[in-house]
């Protein structure tokens, strides 16, 4: 592979070599929030490719179209077949800096590359609360995970965690905080502005997230049973797929909230910002998150946003103000506040805007991007010991 040469801050006229190694290839927040990062970075200071490990997802088709390699590191023998492909992989490009997300991808990637000579710098991306990026925090197959992360940390130069809470969650646990930096995601503001598209004066309920048990949509499913129950006429829109969707879908038929609830399966992001832009409300009920794309889309579409009181929501919700904070778990509150939104449209349009302002001033992409290229350009001074230019 022949890497342009340019006149950067680089210190040696060389663009910086990235590999963005992902787990899976579904179409979710942190792939599809990578995605809009990549494509920001300085194009003639940063060259990216990326992998994936379980082989090639719906959102491979965006890296490919915006001009991206794409690798795919599935092969009949698993993880051994994967750790050889990307070993081979590293090997011949050569890269300066490898960034890995998902435990799996993380862990295997970080043992490939020492076995590489001249090692490329490698960080670990932390996209939810923890590294297992899917599992509850007191679940044993949590618990050594990161007892698993801690004892493998001396291999990764550094940690981009997405959200202050999940970098203070995995220091708290043993890991050095010295290799931590903390870079929140970014939106787009102008784009993502609520069109007002209603269709009738039923109110609309959204959802954006994959179907898990940790995204906890039987809460949401049970505070529109009661909203139903109470005499409300109101419809609830779920978008995501996933393995735990049919168990809802089940849920929904046994208590009669067909009329109710709608299904949308998995959407383009401009699908997703059509449906934001004809909704009224936007709900997110999980367990936990790291820093959920979803209400950063909500919230620069101008909705007001109920969301359990966990990390990386109550980084983005300020109770009260852009929408309500409830407990995990507490369906019935959920249910009142949706109830006090549907009953006051003057407040869901007060506290939407209020929301849509926080996110253009506190996270924009400008800032986002500014965060990764210093921590790519320290990492590769640091580890090919380039000086900086004056």
């Amino acid at each position: 592979m022949v890497i342009e040469k340019q006149n950067n801050s680089t210190g040696n006229g060389e663009r910086i070599r990235i590999l963005h190694a992902f787990s899976t290839g579904v179409l979710g927040g942190t792939n599809l929030a990578i995605f809009e990062l990549v494509r920001r970075l300085n194009p003639e200071r940063f060259a990216c490719e990326t992998s994936f490990l379980d082989g090639l997802g719906p959102i491979c088709e965006h890296w490919a179209q915006a001009g991206f390699p794409v690798h795919d590191l599935r092969g009949r023998f698993g993880l051994l077949s994967a750790g050889s492909f990307f070993w081979r992989l590293l090997s011949s490009r050569r890269y300066h800096i490898i960034h890995l997300y998902g435990f799996r991808m993380s862990l295997l990637g970080r043992i490939a590359a020492h076995c590489c000579s001249p090692r490329p710098g490698i960080i670990h991306g932390i996209r939810g609360l923890h590294v297992t990026q899917g599992e509850e925090v007191g679940k044993l197959k949590t618990r050594l995970a990161i007892i698993l992360e801690r004892w493998a940390s001396p291999l990764i130069d550094h940690y981009i965690a997405n959200s202050r809470g999940a970098a203070d969650f995995l220091q708290s646990r043993g890991l050095s905080s010295k290799k931590f930096t903390v870079i929140p995601s970014g939106v787009d503001v102008d784009p993502l502005s609520n069109s007002n598209q209603k269709t009738d004066d039923i109110p609309k309920i959204i959802c954006v997230s994959n179907f898990h048990p940790v995204k906890r949509h039987v809460d949401l499913i049970m505070a529109v049973s009661l909203l139903r129950d109470a005499g409300f006429q109101v419809r609830c829109l779920l978008v995501g797929d996933g393995t735990y969707k049919s168990n809802i879908k089940k849920m929904v038929q046994d208590r009669g909230l067909t009329d109710m609830v709608e299904f949308r399966g998995s959407l383009q992001p401009f699908q997703v910002q059509e449906a934001l832009g004809r909704a009224d409300i936007f709900v997110l009920p999980s367990l936990w998150e790291g820093l959920p794309r979803s209400i950063m889309e909500a919230m620069a579409a101008g909705l007001p946003v109920v969301a359990t009181d966990v990390s990386g929501s109550n980084e983005l919700v300020v109770d009260g103000e852009t929408g309500f904070l409830v407990p995990v778990k507490d369906f019935r509150q959920l249910a009142l506040h949706l109830e006090q939104l549907i009953k006051n449209p003057a407040l869901r349009v007060q506290m939407g805007q209020t929301g849509r302002l926080r996110i253009h001033e506190q996270f924009s992409w400008q800032s986002c991007v500014a965060g990764h290229e210093k921590v790519y350009s320290d990492i590769y001074r640091s580890e090919f010991d380039i000086q900086a230019t004056a």
